[in-house]
């Protein structure tokens, strides 16, 4: 098996029709649940997916990578994914916590 081909997250689409697969290349694959087929890769990130998830109710896919960059997607009703947008989580902290010794800049409190 190729690297290309090992995948560390992925999640259902609220419908049901459609897996989102994020790989060890930093690709996200919309992946046919009927066929299993791949119907739609798209290179998100620069390293390893490390998660991905899909909105409940609207039609946008998010996924994180090691390269500590985020990446939201919508998708419309043949399935095609299209970047919103991307942006680096690097140095984000969750509220309330301070930045421990060792840690680099730059820090910003999340407003999640």
């Amino acid at each position: 098996m190729q690297a290309a081909r090992k995948f560390d997250a992925f999640c259902l689409e609220p419908t049901e029709q459609a897996i989102f697969v994020g790989d060890f290349s930093g690709r996200l694959m919309r992946i046919d649940l009927d066929s299993f087929e791949i119907k739609q890769t798209v290179q998100a990130h620069a390293g390893t997916v490390t998660a991905v998830a899909a909105s409940p109710t609207l039609p946008y896919v998010a996924s994180r990578s090691i390269d500590e960059t985020i990446a939201i997607y919508r998708y419309d009703r043949h399935w095609n994914l299209t970047l919103l947008a991307q942006a680096s989580v690097r140095g984000l902290l969750p509220d309330g916590e301070e930045p421990q010794a060792g840690d680099t800049p730059p820090y910003s409190q999340s407003q999640c």
